[in-house]
């Protein structure tokens, strides 16, 4: 048996729990300041444009609210118009940018061109 588990054996439950909380606070600035770079690489909330998975998040989502809504029995007039030009926007800067053969890409496009 090595030190930490005979330590672990004779050590009382509480005492194990305030260790570990201890460490937990030692190292929680690590952890915050990762969870922070790992937010701001991957999240759309500051650069919406700076990958291809980013913006095609953002055209997932718009062509979600449009079929949604084409969805409704009582759809008012004029709906979807902003959501639609954003829509019409946000794919062609992909189309320009990225991979056009991208299914999702394609299926926003087909919603785009399905709406009377």
């Amino acid at each position: 048996m090595n030190i930490k588990a005979g330590l672990k054996a004779l050590l009382p439950d509480f005492i194990k729990e305030k260790i570990k909380i201890l460490l937990f606070k030692k190292m929680r600035k690590t952890y915050y300041a990762y969870d922070a770079l790992m937010f701001l690489r991957h999240s759309s909330a500051f650069y919406k444009y700076d990958n291809a998975q980013k913006l095609i998040g953002i055209i997932i989502a718009e062509y979600h609210v449009v079929e949604k809504g084409l969805t409704m029995h009582k759809m008012r007039l004029g709906f979807g118009t902003e959501i639609m030009k954003s829509l019409i926007n946000h794919c062609a800067l992909y189309g320009r940018k990225y991979d056009s053969m991208n299914e999702q890409f394609i299926h926003a496009l087909s919603v785009v061109a399905n709406i009377n």
